[in-house]
């Protein structure tokens, strides 16, 4: 048997055995009175917030159905008690190829020159197809037409 087969083998027995421990697992007494008194600890808490704080949020938000109510409330409360709400992760901008790429003629003279034999095939055409046709262009380019696009990435930098 190969590693691989032996891996797959010893973890699923690891989540048999896993599975039959979690069926006959029974917390301690002791764990079970020191979860509930902690949440009820913070529960009373939170209660006593909101009996002091609901009127206030409902007056000043008239028009506010119980539920956006109840969410303001929890928000007032868990900035108060320091209690970490889940945050939307902020996207960072996706960096484009036009921003990773560094300018260079070819890609300038690539960029209009695909446009215009685009229209002049009239066919659809691959990409492969025009690149290599913008390639065959580009090699017989004269040199004072290559120096102007020179010039365009010189001002562009």
């Amino acid at each position: 048997m190969d590693s691989k087969g032996k891996y797959e083998t010893v973890h699923k027995a690891n989540v048999r055995y896993e599975k039959d421990v979690m069926k006959n697992y029974q917390p301690s007494q002791e764990f079970l009175e020191k979860k509930a008194e902690q949440a009820s600890e913070g529960m009373a808490e939170y209660f006593s917030f909101l009996k002091k704080n609901w009127t206030t949020v409902v007056v000043e938000h008239k028009v506010m159905e119980e539920k956006e109510a109840q969410e303001m409330v929890w928000q007032m409360w868990s900035k108060e008690k320091g209690v970490k709400t889940k945050k939307r992760k902020i996207s960072k901008p996706k960096i484009t190829i036009e921003q990773k790429t560094p300018v260079s003629a070819f890609l300038i003279f690539q960029k209009e020159i695909t446009e215009k034999l685009v229209e002049m095939a009239g066919v659809t055409l691959s990409n492969a197809e025009v690149l290599g046709m913008v390639t065959e262009r580009w090699k017989t380019l004269d040199q004072d037409l290559r120096m102007e696009y020179e010039k365009r990435v010189e001002g562009e930098v």
